[in-house]
C-alpha cells in the first residue's frame, strides 16, 4: 500500500479542513488514474468526500464559480495538482488521485483499489485482475508517457504536470531495445484480458459476472488511454476488450462521466501533439505490425502448422530423445 508519510504541518492542514474524517478522495474524475477511484465508490456505494485537483498550481479555491462541466462532481473545494498545499499533502509527489481515509493519506489507484477490495472480501477472480493492473501499471504508464503524454506536456512547457515525471520519456528518449520490451509486456497485458473475455459467454461490459466489480474499476481506463492517447490500434488488436470498452463506456456508470465525456478532448490534444513524429516513424503500432509479419511469414511455407504436428506426434509416442525427433519429423515433411 503507498501510504503517504505525512508531516505534522500536513495533518494539521487536514483537521483543519475537516479532510482527516471518513473517505476524502483527491484528483479529477477526468483524469485516467482517477476515474478508477470514482468508479471504485460507485461499485461499493460507499460515501466519498471529493476535492478537485486541477492541472495547474492554483490555491485552494471554491468551486462555486467554476463550470460544472469541469468539476469533478460533488467537489467544493479545488486546488491545482502542481500546488504547495498539494505537494505537502501527498508528500511532495504531486500527482493524482489520492485517499485520505481518516487522517491517513494513500496514493496511487491501483493501490487504493486494492486495499479497498481486501477490505470487501472481493472475490478471487477480482482481486486477479486487480493485481494485474496494479503489477502492470507502471510499464503501461511508461509506455503512455514515451509514445504520448510526454510530447503534449513538452508542448506546453509543463504547465498540467510536472516535469521530471515525463521528461524522461518520448521521441529519442529510448532505444528501440527498450520500446520492444516494454510494448511486448503491454501485448502481454492486453492478451491476458483479451483471453479472459473470449472465455465469457457474451460480452457485456463487465471482466467478471454480469455486473461491475472492483476489477472494472481498477482496469477502467487502459483500452481508451493506449487507443487515443498512445495511438495504439485497440480495436483491431484486441476486438473484444474493444467491444467490452464500448459497452461499458455507453452504460456510462456513476462516476466515469467526466473521464468518458472529457477525456477524449485532452487525447485530440496528445494526437496532436504526436502527429509529426508518428509521421515521422515514431510510433506504437510498427512494434505489433511486426509480430504480424513474422506470422505470415512462418504461414506462408506452412511452418507452424509442421511443427505442430511434429510436436503432436512426439507427444504420442514419447521418443528417448524429443528434440531430435522432432527435427526428423521436420525434415521428413520437407521431403
Amino acid at each position: 500500500m503507498s501510504e503517504v508519510e505525512l508531516t505534522a504541518e500536513a495533518k494539521v492542514l487536514l483537521a483543519e479542513k475537516g479532510w482527516d474524517k471518513g473517505y476524502v478522495a483527491f484528483g479529477s474524475t477526468a483524469s485516467e488514474s482517477t476515474v478508477r477511484l470514482a468508479v471504485a465508490f460507485n461499485v461499493l456505494g460507499k460515501p466519498c468526500t471529493w476535492v478537485m485537483l486541477s492541472f495547474d498550481d492554483k490555491l485552494l479555491k471554491s468551486t462555486a464559480d467554476e463550470d460544472p462541466n469541469m468539476i469533478t462532481p460533488g467537489a467544493t473545494e479545488m486546488m491545482g495538482v502542481k500546488s504547495d498545499m498539494w505537494k505537502l499533502l501527498s508528500g511532495g509527489r504531486a500527482c493524482m488521485p489520492a485517499l485520505c481515509v481518516d487522517g491517513t493519506m494513500f496514493m496511487d489507484s491501483d493501490e487504493i483499489v486494492k486495499m479497498l477490495a481486501v477490505q470487501q472480501n472481493a472475490p478471487p477472480e477480482v482481486l486477479e485482475l486487480i493485481e494485474l493492473s496494479r503489477t502492470s501499471n507502471a510499464i503501461l504508464s511508461e509506455v503512455l508517457k514515451h509514445f504520448g503524454w510526454s510530447a503534449l506536456h513538452a508542448s506546453t512547457g509543463y504547465a498540467m504536470c510536472t516535469k521530471e515525471h515525463y521528461d524522461a520519456f518520448g521521441e529519442g528518449k529510448k532505444d528501440a531495445a527498450w520500446e520492444k520490451a516494454k510494448t511486448d509486456q503491454v501485448k502481454a497485458f492486453f492478451s491476458k484480458l483479451e483471453g479472459i473475455l473470449a472465455d465469457k459467454p457474451a460480452i457485456n461490459g463487465c471482466y467478471v459476472g454480469d455486473t461491475l466489480t472492483l476489477a472494472d474499476a481498477a482496469l477502467f481506463s487502459w483500452p481508451l488511454s493506449f487507443s487515443d492517447v498512445a495511438g495504439l490500434n485497440v480495436s483491431a488488436e484486441y476486438p473484444k476488450l474493444w467491444e467490452n470498452w464500448t459497452k461499458l463506456k455507453e452504460s456510462r456508470p456513476k462516476g466515469s462521466e467526466r473521464f468518458i465525456l472529457g477525456f477524449p478532448t485532452l487525447c485530440e490534444y496528445a494526437s496532436a501533439a504526436n502527429k509529426a513524429a508518428r509521421e515521422g516513424g515514431f510510433e506504437i503500432n510498427k512494434y505489433w505490425r511486426t509480430d504480424k509479419d513474422g506470422r505470415a511469414y512462418l504461414e506462408q511455407f506452412g511452418v507452424q502448422a509442421k511443427l505442430s504436428t511434429a510436436v503432436a506426434i512426439v507427444m504420442k509416442e514419447r521418443p528417448a530423445n524429443p528434440i531430435r525427433a522432432i527435427v526428423e519429423l521436420l525434415k521428413k515433411s520437407r521431403e
